[in-house]
């Protein structure tokens, strides 16, 4: 597989922060192989860019869709 700009690697901490959750958190959804992942070594994942672009979770559903799977409430919509 080429790599492109948008396979760009994210790490936890990125990805809790797109999502605003805790970094626990991403990293369970990986464990359970809801946000695809790529170990870096065996202690480090690391998210692709354009994996997460597909999950918005300020404008679409796609994350209350994940939250649901998890048992999770529904993140609220923020306001401007």
């Amino acid at each position: 597989m080429t790599t492109t700009t948008t396979d760009r690697l994210i790490r936890s901490q990125e990805a809790a922060a797109l999502y605003d959750v805790n970094v626990s958190t991403v990293r369970r959804w990986a464990r359970e192989g809801t946000l695809p992942c790529v170990r870096v070594t065996k202690k480090s994942l690391r998210f692709r860019e354009s994996d997460l672009a597909g999950i918005n979770s300020h404008s679409s559903t796609d994350f209350d869709n994940v939250a649901q799977n998890h048992g999770m409430e529904a993140k609220p919509e923020k306001t401007k």
